[in-house]
């Protein structure tokens, strides 16, 4: 759920602040978070790091045999290596 809540921060002060700078929005964007959250690259690693961890929890969730916690896992597993994905290319 962090990574999802964190990138929909991401798109919720970009759209609400549409005719501010890109500096400005960033700056807004990084508001929300605590002084020693503030650095873009430690937003990243917390993203990467709790996305790992969903796909690590996902994968623990496969070996059940309910046929909806496997369909479960799965979701998670492509939603968290989308994420890792997306995070690694805006590392870049």
């Amino acid at each position: 759920m962090v990574p999802v809540i964190i990138l929909g921060l991401w798109i919720y002060v970009f759209e609400t602040n549409s005719f501010a700078s890109q500096v400005e929005k960033v700056k807004i964007y990084q508001s929300y978070f605590p002084v020693f959250m503030q650095s873009n690259f430690i937003l990243s690693l917390i993203v990467l790091v709790s996305s790992l961890i969903a796909i690590v929890m996902g994968g623990i969730g496969m070996s059940k045999t309910f046929v909806s916690r496997k369909i479960i896992s799965i979701l998670i597993i492509i939603a968290a290596s989308l994420i890792v994905l997306l995070q690694l290319f805006s590392m870049m």
